[in-house]
């Protein structure tokens, strides 16, 4: 199976911006997404991306589990 480069992949986006949201939720009090609701959305989305793909993902030359790759 062929891997994809990190920056390809749907599901680190998505952390990227849950992320991006929880640190402008600590930061900005008035900022209308509650925490909780926010880790159930990641948990439901990473879930949903986990589904939906199956390529691993490279970083570096590397598969993340640190398994070289032949290409």
């Amino acid at each position: 199976m062929t891997a994809k480069n990190i920056l390809s992949s749907k599901t680190f986006w998505f952390n990227v911006i849950t992320i991006g949201i929880g640190i402008v939720g600590v930061i900005n009090k008035s900022f209308p997404i509650d925490p909780q609701i926010l880790v159930y959305i990641n948990g439901a989305g990473n879930i949903l991306l986990r589904l939906l793909t199956g390529k691993p993902i490279t970083f570096g030359g590397r598969t993340i589990l640190g398994k070289r790759i032949d290409n």
